[in-house]
C-alpha cells in the first residue's frame, strides 16, 4: 500500500522497482512516449501482429448491454519514458497487452484496451491470464457498489 496519493502510473511502476513480490496491472489512459526514437505506446502496439483471439463476457453498464465479444490480442515488452521529475531516469520496462474488439455490434463502441503490467508477458497463456485478471475489475467494482453504497454512512465509518 502506498502512503502518499498516486497521481500517475509512473509512481506506481517506479515503486514496484523497490518492492519484492509486488505486481501492477493497469489500463493505459495516455499514449505515453517510449524510450527510443520518439515512438509512442499506441503505435508500437498497433504494429504488433495479432497473437490470438479471445472471447469474453462484457457486463452491462449504463452505456451498453451485456454481451459476449471477441477480442484480437497483441502483446510485447515496452520501455516507458520516465518524466523529468524522477531522480531514477531509467525507462520503465513493462509489458503491454492490447485488446481490440472484432465485429463490434452496430451502434456500440468497440472495446479497446491497452493494459500495462509488471508480469512477464512472453506467451499467449500469460497474455490471456492478464486479460482475465483485468476482467475481475467488474466483480470488484460491483462488490464495491454493494458493500459501500448499500450501507449507511454510520456503518461505513465504523468499518474504517
Amino acid at each position: 500500500m502506498f502512503s502518499t496519493p498516486v497521481g500517475d502510473i509512473t509512481e506506481v511502476f517506479d515503486k514496484t522497482r523497490q518492492l519484492q513480490h509486488t505486481g501492477v496491472l493497469v489500463r493505459a489512459a495516455h499514449n505515453r512516449s517510449l524510450d527510443s526514437n520518439s515512438e509512442h505506446l499506441w503505435s508500437k502496439l498497433k504494429a504488433q501482429p495479432i497473437s490470438f483471439e479471445q472471447k469474453i463476457e462484457l457486463p452491462a453498464t449504463q452505456k451498453r448491454p451485456e454481451r459476449q465479444t471477441k477480442l484480437a490480442i497483441r502483446f510485447c515488452a515496452v520501455n516507458l519514458r520516465i518524466p523529468y521529475r524522477f531522480d531514477n531516469r531509467d525507462p520503465l520496462a513493462v509489458y503491454a497487452v492490447y485488446a481490440t474488439e472484432i465485429d463490434c455490434p452496430e451502434g456500440e463502441t468497440p472495446v479497446e484496451w491497452i493494459l500495462l503490467t509488471t508480469e512477464v508477458v512472453a506467451d499467449i497463456e500469460t497474455a490471456s491470464m492478464v486479460l482475465r485478471w483485468y476482467s475481475y475489475r467488474w466483480r470488484v467494482e460491483e462488490y464495491h457498489k454493494i458493500f459501500f453504497f448499500g450501507m449507511s454512512g454510520r456503518k461505513i465509518q465504523a468499518c474504517c
